[in-house]
């Protein structure tokens, strides 16, 4: 599993007025901005931290 995750959620086009960008977000994939990242890492190790000692 891949996520991407940035300052601020979203994407934005690259256009040859690079004063229209906004700062942190993205001009590549769409991200999780930083708050919803967090809470899918936590919900992640939730799920896993009794699973994976026994490994």
């Amino acid at each position: 599993m891949m996520v991407e995750s940035h300052l601020e959620g979203s994407n934005q086009k690259l256009t040859a007025d690079l004063e229209a960008l906004e700062y942190d977000i993205s001009i590549i994939d769409d991200c999780l901005d930083r708050n919803s990242t967090v809470t899918a890492l936590h919900s992640l190790r939730d799920m896993v931290k009794d699973v994976l000692p026994n490994r």
